[in-house]
């Protein structure tokens, strides 16, 4: 049966979905595409040269430069302020269309060429790449609202809209659905001001970003051309967004029976980039271990005693306090100097000190004689090493005594350009604290996004800071981790000297979607509560740099009450073994489209991991990382305690449990078989990372919210929200491959998939609003924990806008 909000639209919004993920996404990797120095050389290029050009070529298809695309973009975002302004410098609504990224440049060659006829001391592209030196950038502009406004927003609305799931056929193919809902909402409700979440966002954009098609579209479906404003972005309660947020809510519930709010569509927090160091090269050189070619130049003896034979002077190599092979023998007299002195490559945790020993040989050739040791002494180079920038001579003195005989060894040695090597860091853990979140929570928790408590809720989280330290005992990064349970959050917080360089925090069904909300779950990423999967997403100052998905497996569990006090204690079995269950872990980078997989299988002694060039061991507390030319240092050890904090999150624990508690039971005996604990006390990266301290587990979500759903989920619950069963993974549908892809659930609603949840506050999650036609304030709001509004335009006399 046909529905009334199934319109037919000139776009085909799924396609243009993702060839603006693509822009956007070339458009966050030019950093000068934010300066305002570019942003306003760009609009006059856009304003004084593309707008005319495109005027005068309206049968071509022609594609912008880049930096003047993003500002028609902006525009177009604001439609009755572009359909205006088009009016007034060229005469027509300027077309346009959005292509994939081969399409686009194929048409700016086109473009270009007609671009140099016209302005011909003028380049169509810009340098996007080196310091900027334009020269109009104070020029005046004719536009009617705030396009360089427009820009700075739209830059954070792509950071909402860049997970991988927003690519994905099938999540992209409801979105559109419910996109022709909201129109449809708007259709019989126009003096209602509506927010879309940000699934629906994304499909508003796409369809004003075709200006003549969207403008017929809405027209047709409303009568008026739909209003967009991103102007308004306060989602503090109370505020008119907040206050738009709960209408829709409510509207929609009782317009179409079905949740407003979807998994992985609602508001991800401000973007990481600018509020994270980026570690220099320099940085992570000196973090790293060193080679360099190492050559002995001179070696002088001073206060030469009487000795019974000849000198003879040894030089070992050694790392640590074991003694390596002997790399030089000097015999005659000295001094030593010449071309055939020895050469060879120290590296600072394989070789990092030389010892010097001299030996007074007597009798023929050494064969029948004595051999004694006058003296010997290490010389640890490892000061030199680590602090070496440059090709360098260095001078060493060292005294030899043994008994009356004292001599002073002086070795002028030559390091050669020092080459980077690999990096290894050991955990020092530190104990934790109690603290209390401060009225200002980013100066404890950094860029993560937290969820407002009620008044008078507890406010205490649990603090530590820890240490690693390079082969050398030199403090080289701090790690900070924090938990808190009112809050539903853990933070790792990666620190290089003073500087937060990386943070990996849990994210829920806020921003990742069910499996049953995507085609491809072997390429996108999915939450899986059901099956007590939890997520921690790894951040850089760039953006997201990994997604990190883990659960417990082959755990079940039979209680056995043991010890004089009868404390019940768990044991697991597989078969005929005892087994303590295992880890499984999923990591996606963000910078490709695989999926790399993990198992720590504790019954099979593995407490290690290996992902790429990172090894991370957490029993033995250290990291390897074997690549010398890694920039991402600190994301890796954010990834290590990832890892570790995956284990805290998820490992069963004893019924009783409570802080300050040991995990072992008095006794692991259940009848004659011995039972096999999870050692996670045994673990320090483990225990870095709060086994032992209140963490908001999958056993704390259980107990404190219920077990209706089989498995509480943090995401759920960060924003009020509820699943139905039908919605949620079985535990075992994820047992093969990467955990398992239920089939894909369906309503009686003419076949939609129905991936919703109920937002008992009222608190829906996306980007765009629409007015209240009542009032005079015609502007279209954001939702408090959606999206934020989009270009601010001159809504006098109108009522019809919305906000996405």
């Amino acid at each position: 049966m046909a529905v009334p909000w199934n319109f037919t639209l000139n776009v085909n919004l799924q396609e243009g979905a993702e060839q603006q993920l693509e822009l956007l996404q070339e458009v966050a990797s030019h950093p000068m595409l934010e300066d305002e120095k570019v942003l306003r050389q760009a609009l006059y290029r856009y304003e004084n040269y593309w707008l005319p050009l495109a005027a005068k070529h309206p049968a071509e298809t022609l594609a912008a430069p880049l930096d003047v695309e993003w500002i028609w973009h902006c525009h177009m975002l604001s439609p009755l302020n572009y359909q205006h302004d088009c009016s007034q410098l060229a005469g027509r609504i300027i077309s346009h269309k959005l292509y994939s990224a081969v399409e686009r440049r194929k048409h700016q060659q086109k473009a270009r060429s007609l671009w140099q006829v016209e302005y011909p001391q003028e380049p169509y592209h810009l340098d996007l790449e080196t310091a900027f030196c334009g020269t109009q950038e104070d020029a005046y502009t004719r536009l009617s609202c705030d396009i360089l406004g427009a820009a700075f927003r739209q830059k954070v609305f792509y950071y909402q809209v860049s997970l991988p799931h927003y690519r994905d056929a099938q999540f992209l193919s409801a979105a559109e659905l419910r996109y022709k809902r909201f129109l449809f909402l708007k259709q019989q409700n126009p003096d209602m001001a509506i927010v879309p979440c940000y699934d629906i966002d994304l499909m508003w954009h796409t369809h004003q970003l075709h200006p003549l098609a969207y403008k017929i579209d809405t027209e047709t479906i409303l009568g008026w051309t739909l209003i967009h404003d991103d102007t308004v972005i306060d989602r503090s309660p109370g505020f008119k967004l907040s206050k738009v947020d709960g209408n829709t809510v409510d509207l929609w519930q009782s317009t179409f029976e079905h949740n407003f709010a979807v998994c992985g569509a609602m508001y991800r927090g401000e973007p990481p980039s600018g509020k994270l160091h980026a570690l220099t090269p320099q940085q992570n050189f000196m973090a790293s271990t060193k080679t360099a070619t190492f050559t002995i130049e001179k070696v002088e003896i001073q206060g030469l005693p009487t000795l019974e034979g000849k000198l003879v002077l040894k030089i070992y190599a050694g790392c640590n306090e074991r003694v390596g092979k002997c790399i030089a023998t000097f015999r005659g007299e000295p001094p030593w100097q010449s071309k055939e002195l020895p050469e060879a490559s120290f590296e600072t945790d394989a070789v990092n000190f030389l010892k010097i020993r001299a030996i007074d040989q007597a009798g023929v050739l050494g064969c029948f004689g004595s051999q004694e040791v006058v003296g010997e002494r290490d010389v640890d180079l490892r000061p030199t090493l680590d602090s070496l920038t440059h090709e360098t001579s260095v001078e060493h003195a060292v005294t030899l005594s043994q008994g009356h005989k004292i001599l002073t060894v002086q070795i002028t040695t030559h390091f050669c350009w020092p080459q980077r090597g690999h990096v290894h860091l050991f955990l020092r853990p530190a104990a934790f604290s109690q603290a209390i979140t401060p009225e200002n929570p980013q100066t404890l928790w950094g860029p993560v996004p937290l969820r407002e408590l009620p008044l008078g809720a507890d406010k205490f989280c649990q603090v530590a800071t820890h240490s690693l330290v390079n082969h050398s005992e030199s403090v080289v990064m701090t790690c900070r981790v924090v938990h808190s349970q009112p809050l539903l959050q853990s933070a790792v917080q990666v620190f290089y000297q003073e500087k937060m360089a990386a943070v990996a925090h849990l994210v829920g069904l806020e921003q990742l979607p069910l499996p049953t909300q995507v085609s491809d779950p072997r390429r996108m990423p999915y939450l899986n509560p059901k099956a007590g999967e939890r997520a921690v997403l790894i951040k850089n100052h760039i953006g997201d740099w990994a997604l990190v998905i883990g659960r417990w497996t082959t755990y079940r569990k039979t209680a056995s009450r043991i010890g004089s006090e009868g404390k019940l204690a768990y044991f697991c079995r597989r078969g005929r073994d005892n087994h303590p269950g295992q880890l499984m872990v999923r990591v996606r980078p963000m910078a490709d489209y695989g999926w790399r997989e993990l198992t720590l299988s504790y019954q099979d002694q593995q407490w290690s991991f290996q992902l790429g060039d990172l090894h991370a061991d957490l029993k033995n507390g250290f990291i390897h990382i074997s690549d010398p030319d890694c920039q991402d240092v600190a994301e890796k050890v954010a990834l290590a305690f990832s890892v570790s904090l995956l284990h805290v999150l998820c490992a069963p624990r004893p019924a009783g449990w409570k802080r300050g508690l040991p995990l072992r039971p008095t006794a692991s005996k259940r009848g004659t078989r011995t039972g096999r604990l999870i050692p996670s006390e045994d673990m320090p990266f483990v225990v870095a990372a709060g086994m032992l301290q209140d963490t908001p587990t999958n056993g704390y979500i259980r107990r404190t919210f219920g077990n209706a759903l089989g498995a509480a989920v943090e995401g759920e619950i960060l924003l009020g929200l509820t699943a139905t069963e039908n919605q949620l993974c079985r535990p075992e549908d994820g047992i093969g491959g990467l955990w398992a892809h239920p089939s894909t659930g369906c309503n009686e609603n003419h076949g939609e998939t129905s991936n919703e949840l109920t937002v008992p506050d009222g608190s829906p999650h996306g980007n765009g609003t629409s007015p209240d036609r009542s009032k005079e304030d015609n502007t279209s709001y954001k939702s408090a924990d959606g999206r934020e509004n989009e270009t601010g335009e001159d809504t006098a006399g109108k009522d019809k806008s919305e906000v996405g």
